[in-house]
């Protein structure tokens, strides 16, 4: 599977790993997950997609973007991308302009819980 959907942090923080190529398919079963864990939690959260080591093109992201439902869900209160590829940024940013929750860009996994980690204090 070219991805993964874990809790980082129990109820609080969730993570997506992504890896390798990853089919529109994989996409669908992603947000089938997430919304499953979104289901087991009543907190708002932040949500950690780790791209760093995907392979993600910009071309066809609306298709993708379509199957995403989970993006509209105000349980999400920040969404952390990681990834210091460019491509992968700009197909990120592409996938999530338009959702809910507040986007950053990171380009290590570090950055991101560090940041995290300030802002729950």
């Amino acid at each position: 599977m070219p991805y993964e959907v874990v809790w980082d942090t129990p109820g609080r923080v969730l993570l997506l790993r992504m890896h390798g190529d990853v089919p529109f398919e994989s996409f669908v079963d992603i947000d089938r997950c997430i919304n499953v864990c979104l289901q087991e939690t009543s907190e708002r959260l932040a949500l950690i997609v780790d791209a760093s080591q995907a392979k993600v093109a910009p071309y066809g992201i609306e298709r993708i973007k379509a199957t995403q439902t989970y993006l509209q869900s105000r349980q999400i209160l920040q969404l952390l991308v990681v990834s210091d590829n460019r491509l992968n940024r700009l197909a990120m940013l592409l996938l999530f302009n338009a959702c809910q929750p507040r986007l950053q860009f990171y380009d290590k996994m570090e950055q991101a819980k560090r940041f995290l980690e300030l802002s729950q204090r």
